[in-house]
């Protein structure tokens, strides 16, 4: 029986040329009636090197800057190129509410040498208590206010850019929520670790099946463990779509040499535990070497 070739999004080539399955942006028309259904071949896929050419100019009209609160975030390496706007996670008060703490992940072009300097740029903003204001159309607003804009500067360390990238081919088929999905491959690097999913790779799914699939694969942690038997849980960080599934990243400890790495995923999704053992024992375990 032959093969049923695969709906894919269409994919804008400009100058990139790296593997074919990698992280970039899908673009897809907007349509008021929720009825209209969005087809595969009406969107357009941009690979994240290629989106560095178009970026600029949306800037320009499209700032990076949350519309309501004016919040800002950019970090410039020392010739002034910006490498990314950054992606927050994880920010909580201490005890005495005058230290914030935090992580910010910023994906940098690796077509480009790693700068020796960066200079952060960021700013706070916080809710005004007890100060509403009202829309246009009569709804409640929050009123912001804003620190001053901070710069930070702080030099990299030119280890981080000696060990070369590795990828490991995993292919490793697995099932979860009902559908199958393979981790294809795993990209080693000091800084960040990138996990890729290819969705239903034996099938051919539409953009509403893909959404459904993202929701069901949940990635919770890499254990990895040292030579000596240490164990270090590797968080996630992001994710983004691609092609044919998904690529999550996470953090990185490859300088620590380690010689087992195994992704756990939540084996039933939507479940509701009680006991955090019992959802220990239902998670997923899949060996990356």
């Amino acid at each position: 029986m032959a093969k049923k070739s695969k709906r894919t999004i269409p994919a804008l080539m400009y100058q990139y040329q790296g593997p074919q399955r990698n992280v970039g942006f899908v673009l897809s028309p907007l349509y008021i009636q929720e009825s209209v259904e969005v087809e595969m071949e009406d969107m357009l896929f941009i690979y994240n090197e290629d989106f560095d050419y178009i970026r600029p100019a949306l800037d320009s009209a499209f700032p990076l800057t949350d519309p309501r609160t004016g919040e800002e975030m950019k970090a410039l390496d020392r010739t002034g190129y910006v490498l990314d706007n950054g992606n927050i996670g994880g920010v909580h008060f201490s005890n005495d509410k005058h230290t914030i703490y935090g992580r910010s992940t910023l994906e940098r072009n690796r077509n480009k040498p790693l700068p020796e300097q960066v200079n952060f740029q960021l700013q706070i903003s916080s809710v005004v208590p007890g100060v509403v204001k009202y829309s246009e159309n009569g709804e409640k607003e929050r009123k912001y206010q804003f620190s001053k804009k901070m710069n930070l500067s702080f030099a990299l360390d030119p280890k981080f850019s000696i060990p070369k990238t590795e990828i490991i081919k995993v292919n490793r088929t697995f099932t979860v929520g009902g559908h199958e999905v393979m981790l294809s491959e795993v990209e080693l690097s000091p800084l960040v670790t990138r996990v890729r999913f290819v969705y239903e790779p034996e099938q051919e799914i539409d953009y509403k099946t893909k959404l459904a699939i993202s929701e069901v694969v949940q990635p919770l942690e890499i254990v990895t463990t040292s030579k000596d038997g240490k164990q270090t849980s590797l968080s996630t960080i992001l994710g983004s779509g691609t092609e044919d599934g998904m690529m999550y990243s996470f953090s990185s400890n490859l300088l620590d040499n380690p010689e087992s790495m195994i992704l756990k995923i939540r084996g039933k999704p939507g479940k509701v535990y009680d006991d955090l053992q019992e959802a220990k024992n239902d998670e997923l375990g899949i060996k990356i070497k």
